[in-house]
């Protein structure tokens, strides 16, 4: 997520699963508050465009509907904020 040569939106959007699965592992009880608290407003932050369905098994979920919603200048400073955030957890 923080090496290829992609577009931050891209990243983002193809690191999706491992974002969500470092959001669950900020709530772990040795996790100090404050990350726990940087990492969910990070996640409600990404997740504020509806989901949307595409057909019975195609879904744009909010966070990607999100991602595409917002400039990649602003994305950028979201994956710095993600990789601080992330050195902190793993």
């Amino acid at each position: 997520m923080f090496t290829n040569e992609k577009d931050a939106r891209e990243r983002l959007i193809e690191n999706e699963e491992l974002i969500f699965t470092v959001l669950l592992a900020s709530k772990s009880d040795d996790i100090d508050v404050e990350t726990q608290n940087n990492w969910q407003k990070l996640w409600n932050e990404l997740n504020v465009k509806n989901e949307i369905k595409l057909t019975e098994n195609r879904i744009i979920s909010s966070f990607k509907n999100t991602i595409l919603s917002k400039r990649n200048k602003t994305l950028s400073k979201y994956r710095e904020l993600i990789y601080e955030e992330y050195s902190k957890i793993i």
